[in-house]
């Protein structure tokens, strides 16, 4: 698995991730918010990876991320950048800016 991703994996923002609540009644549960996480912190990253990353299987990635992606596509644009903008503090989970300089 490739390091970052690793550290990434082990971070305390990614490990401590609970479910989160969207305004249209729909609930990520917390594999699908850690599948957005990873998506969000590593646009092109492979299945495979967040497989090996979330410890599952292959098809269980696969259906994580599928669901993830049906519910957010239900939300209008600016909803769903509202969401992202209050939940999720970029500067707190890039690897980037938690290594020592």
């Amino acid at each position: 698995m490739n390091t970052e991703i690793e550290l990434f994996k082990n971070s305390p923002i990614f490990s401590t991730t609970t479910s989160l609540a969207l305004n249209n009644n729909t609930v990520l549960t917390q594999p699908e918010v850690k599948v957005l996480y990873l998506m969000l912190a590593y646009p092109t990253i492979k299945p495979g990876t967040i497989a090996n990353t979330l410890s599952v299987s292959p098809n269980t990635a696969y259906v994580y991320k599928s669901s993830l992606i049906n519910k957010i596509q239900s939300l209008p644009r600016e909803e769903l950048i509202g969401i992202l903008r209050e939940n999720f503090s970029f500067k707190s989970f890039l690897i980037k800016e938690q290594k020592p300089t």
